[in-house]
């Protein structure tokens, strides 16, 4: 199932696009800009390991892990266009994090 492979590195790509957009408009150097690089780069570490060792499967858990990685995407790029709720950026980067992992132990284990 080609097309959910490419549509999940999509996802993450564009929430990495997302938060590097978001850096863009801070202050270097400040603790958010600081905090949210480290997060970025965790988001990009990942991306990397989904591009290097992806493997195509069209099973359930593909499915559904790729459906919930897009919806914390969706509620993640919402949050980053209101750079006043740093928290809220936060807390949905790790959400962010957590469900790039889920998938890629869903789709590797």
């Amino acid at each position: 199932m080609p097309n959910k492979t490419v549509d999940s590195i999509i996802v993450v790509g564009d929430g990495l696009n997302a938060i590097n957009f978001c850096l863009s408009n801070m202050m270097p150097g400040t603790e958010d800009f600081k905090k949210l690089k480290e997060e970025r780069n965790r988001v990009r570490e990942r991306f990397d390991i989904m591009v290097e060792f992806f493997i195509i499967t069209s099973t359930k858990r593909f499915i559904a892990a790729d459906s919930e990685l897009a919806q914390v995407n969706t509620d993640m790029k919402a949050v980053l266009e209101d750079l006043a709720d740093m928290q809220k950026t936060f807390d949905n980067v790790s959400r962010f994090i957590t469900a790039i992992d889920t998938f890629i132990t869903s789709v590797f284990a």
